[in-house]
């Protein structure tokens, strides 16, 4: 992606900022229940909290 910035082309990346790959993921059904029970988002809730502890949050 090409986008134009005072007299200067700039290259930005159009890779997200947190790649994302499937895989297989065996979790104990109590553990998907609690993230789960809050409706739809409960990936992205479960991949923040991974996220955090493993010291990668954003903010």
């Amino acid at each position: 992606m090409i986008t134009h910035q005072t007299e200067h082309l700039v290259l930005t990346s159009m890779r997200p900022e947190h790649e994302k790959e499937s895989f297989k993921l065996h979790i104990a059904l109590d553990v998907l229940a609690y993230f789960q029970e809050g409706g739809l988002g409960w990936q992205e809730r479960l991949s923040a909290h991974l996220r955090r502890a493993a010291g990668k949050s954003n903010g």
